[in-house]
C-alpha cells in the first residue's frame, strides 16, 4: 500500500546518527529519505562510505545558531555533545565511557538553515540524540516546520548528566505546546554506583536505580480529516506502521475508508499467543527461563 511514497517519501532527519540508521526504519528505506548528521569527521566518512539506498549523511551538527560550537569529544564517541559531563555524577558515568579526551570546534547550522543550505524539504520525523541540547535545536523549528512535523524520537533526561544540558520538562512542554504527544518513554539502561551498566529486560524484575535517561517517543494523533492528501495519508499510516500504532493507524485508516492488511499484533506478541494456545507446559517453561534470566542478571549486576 505504501509504493507510491517511492515518489513522495517520508522524510526522516537524524541528529546524532554515528551508529547508522535506526533499527526499526530499515525495513522502509524505499519509502524513506534518511538525512542524517554527523559532525565528526571520521564517523562521517564511515557513514557515507557505508551508507544504504536513500541514506545521506552530511558533516555538521546542528545547534540554535549558525556558527562554530565546542564539542566535547569523549572515551565513547556517541557520548559526545556541547556540554561536559557532570562531575556530580561521576561514580554512575565511568570514565571508559564519559572521560573528555579531547575538544574539538565543528561547524553548526540551525534546522532551517540546513533545510535551505542542503535543499531539503520540511521533514516529517525528526530523531535527536545530541546529548543534552535536543531543546536548543527544536527551538529554531518555525511553525511552518511544526506543521510539517509528525512524530520526533528525542533523547531525555532527567537528571543534570551533562552540565547545562535541557532535561525532560523543556521538551517534554515545548513537544506537547506543539500538540505532539508522549508515545513511548523507553528506559536505556540501569547505572549503578561504580559505574555498572545493566540493559533493561534482562530478568523478571530491573533493578530499581536513579532514571537517569531514556528515549521518547512524540506522535501527532491526526484523524484522517487532518490529512488532505494520499501522500499525507500514507505517510501518517507509514510512521504508524515503523513504530507499531496500529489502533491509531486503524482509527485514521477507518476514517479514511481503506482497509489495513497488517495483523494488530507485533511478531513477538502472535508467538506468545500461540504458545499460550499450543504449547503444553508453556507457562511452566516462561518461568523457568525468567527465574534462569533473573539469576544472570543478578550475577552480571555486581
Amino acid at each position: 500500500m505504501f509504493e507510491p511514497l517511492k515518489d513522495s517519501p517520508l522524510n526522516i532527519l537524524d541528529v546524532g546518527a554515528a551508529t547508522g540508521i535506526q533499527k526499526h526504519w530499515a525495513p522502509w528505506l524505499p519509502y524513506l529519505r534518511v538525512n542524517g548528521l554527523e559532525p565528526r569527521p571520521e564517523e562521517w566518512k564511515w557513514l557515507n562510505e557505508n551508507a544504504l539506498p536513500n541514506v545521506t549523511y552530511h558533516n555538521w551538527g546542528l545547534s540554535n545558531a549558525c556558527k562554530m560550537e565546542k564539542l566535547f569529544v569523549t572515551n565513547k564517541p556517541t557520548a559526545s555533545g556541547f556540554f561536559q559531563p557532570n562531575p556530580r555524577y561521576a561514580e554512575f558515568m565511568p570514565a571508559r565511557t564519559f572521560g573528555v579526551n579531547k575538544v574539538v570546534w565543528i561547524d553548526c547550522l540551525t534546522y532551517p538553515a540546513f533545510l535551505e543550505h542542503c535543499g531539503l524539504p520540511a521533514q516529517h520525523v525528526i530523531k535527536l540524540d545530541t546529548q543534552g541540547s535536543e531543546r536548543l535545536i527544536l527551538d529554531t523549528l518555525t511553525a511552518a516546520h511544526w506543521q510539517q512535523l509528525l512524530a520526533v524520537e528525542v533523547e531525555v533526561s532527567f537528571v543534570p548528566l551533562y552540565a547545562g544540558q535541557c532535561l525532560f520538562p523543556e521538551v517534554h512542554g515545548l513537544l506537547t505546546a506543539k500538540g505532539f504527544t508522549l508515545i513511548k518513554l523507553d528506559r536505556h539502561g540501569y547505572w549503578t554506583h561504580r559505574g555498572n551498566f545493566m540493559k533493561t529486560g534482562v530478568g523478571v524484575r530491573d533493578p530499581l536505580t536513579p532514571f537517569f535517561h531514556g528515549d521518547a517517543l512524540y506522535v501527532k494523533l491526526l484523524g484522517a480529516e487532518d490529512l488532505v492528501s494520499q501522500p499525507d495519508l500514507l505517510r501518517y499510516l507509514l510512521i504508524c506502521r515503523i513504530y507499531g500504532l496500529e489502533d491509531q493507524a486503524r482509527f485514521v485508516a477507518a476514517g479514511a475508508g481503506i482497509e489495513l492488511g497488517w495483523s494488530p499484533y507485533t511478531l513477538s506478541e502472535r508467538m506468545m499467543i500461540f504458545t499460550k494456545r499450543c504449547v503444553p507446559g508453556a507457562r511452566a517453561l516462561r518461568l523457568l527461563v525468567k527465574r534462569l534470566m533473573k539469576s544472570r542478571a543478578w550475577g552480571t549486576a555486581t
